[in-house]
């Protein structure tokens, strides 16, 4: 088995994914079936390659668990310990969230947010 200090993975597609729409904190969507597809293969390639994780770590977005549901759906993972992270709590967009990312990117690339958003300090 392999051992890593830190193995990062992000959740798989969403709606708001396949859309392009800025999703962050406020975003409700679970995974789509190609989402759930991702995370699938993502776990198996892991296990291809014998690495387990210890521990996983996430926020509560629905996205984020339904990735940890499926990731630990693949046998070899179903057992391991998982914790939910307020500290993994997505950004918060404000008045952005479900707008076309095309729409606001430069903007937010700028350092701006949608009003009721959350800043980057």
């Amino acid at each position: 088995m392999r051992e890593f200090s830190f193995l990062y993975m992000r959740h798989g597609q969403t709606p708001a994914n396949e859309l392009g729409l800025c999703s962050g904190a406020q975003c409700k969507h679970g995974l789509t079936q190609l989402g759930r597809d991702q995370i699938y293969a993502a776990a198996q390639k892991l296990h291809l390659l014998d690495i387990v994780p210890q521990k996983i770590y996430t926020s509560s977005a629905a996205r984020a668990q339904e990735t940890l549901f499926t990731f630990k759906a693949h046998n070899r993972f179903s057992l391991i310990d998982s914790a939910t992270l307020q500290e993994l709590t997505e950004r918060d967009f404000g008045a952005w969230e479900g707008l076309p990312f095309e729409e606001i990117k430069s903007a937010l690339y700028a350092g701006n947010i949608g009003e009721g958003g959350e800043h980057r300090h």
